[in-house]
This record gives structure tokens, sequence and C-alpha cells, in this order.
């Protein structure tokens, strides 16, 4: 019973990081400015796993600097729970291979 009870739990607190929560994958820019992956509330067009080069590409825009940095300036603002380092793999899952 307890180990129902616990995995229960578990699915509703997984199922709510999905629906609330996004991973959003910023890359190292040309200014040698760090690359960071945060875990932020879920607001406007962002998926579950995104980036500023995934929205650019969505929206049929080239994925330039400038385009990245208008992407993030335009997101509205909400709260940002983690920050953690940059990892290239998850960068590349939100490009879903079409870069």
């Amino acid at each position: 019973m307890r180990r129902l009870v616990v995995l229960l739990v578990s699915a509703a607190l997984g199922a709510a990081f999905v629906m609330f929560c996004t991973v959003l994958v910023t890359p190292p820019g040309p200014a040698s400015t760090a690359g960071q992956i945060q875990i932020v509330e879920r607001r406007g067009p962002l998926q579950f796993l995104d980036s500023p080069d995934a929205l650019c590409q969505r929206a049929g825009r080239p994925v330039t600097p400038e385009c990245r940095t208008a992407v993030i300036g335009a997101l509205p603002p909400g709260r940002s729970y983690v920050t953690l380092p940059y990892v290239d793999f998850l960068y590349r899952q939100t490009l879903s291979g079409r870069s």
C-alpha cells in the first residue's frame, strides 16, 4: 500500500513538473558568455524542453545572436527555479535535428 502511495505521489509530481515547468537551454554566446540551463515557470510559447534558437526556428527566422536576444527579451517574466550548467546534448534536443 505504501509503495502505491509513493508511486502515485511521484507520478503526480512528475506530471505537474512537465505541465508547469520548462527546461530552457541558453547556448553560449559569441561574446564568450557562458551557456546555462534554467528550470523556469512555463510561460508564453515555451515547450517543456526549449531554447531561444528553437523559438527562432519555429517563428521561421534565421538563428542569429540578434534573434536569440530578441526572443529572450520578449518572453514574459516568470519564476526561475534552478540554474544549471550548460549541456550541449539538451541544446541539440531542442532543435530536433533541424539545425
